[in-house]
């Protein structure tokens, strides 16, 4: 959906009250790679913001969920020349809506962006 505070103009969007689940999943081996849980005390205010999912191997079918959907594929990150590589990621988040002291109507999630970053 279009959000102007988002970084390229655009963000996805989920409807979702804390505690607020995010991780990597492999679909080829239906395991689950990083998994965290964000509470209300771990949200922060004003704008999207960077939150540290942990360390992590990506694999050619690996997927961001967000809550209980699976929704960004990673294999764009995915090296095959090294597919040992751990990277930190993060994902990029901005909370609203009454829980997070907003005005927004309802609490939502949005997200802009993930970010790999090599070991």
């Amino acid at each position: 959906m279009p959000d102007p505070d988002a970084t390229l103009g655009w963000a996805g969007l989920r409807k979702s009250a804390p505690p607020y689940v995010i991780g990597l999943f492999d679909n080829t081996t239906q395991k689950g790679l990083l998994e965290v849980r964000l509470t209300s005390a771990d949200i922060k205010r004003n704008g999207y913001n960077l939150y540290y999912l942990g360390t992590s191997v990506l694999t050619s079918d690996c997927y961001l969920y967000m809550g209980d959907m699976i929704d960004r594929k990673c294999v764009e990150a995915f090296n095959r020349a090294s597919p040992n590589q751990l990277y930190d990621v993060y994902v990029s988040l901005k909370f609203e809506g009454p829980t997070f002291g907003t005005n927004a109507s309802e609490d939502r999630v949005h997200y802009d962006k993930i970010v790999f970053v090599r070991k």
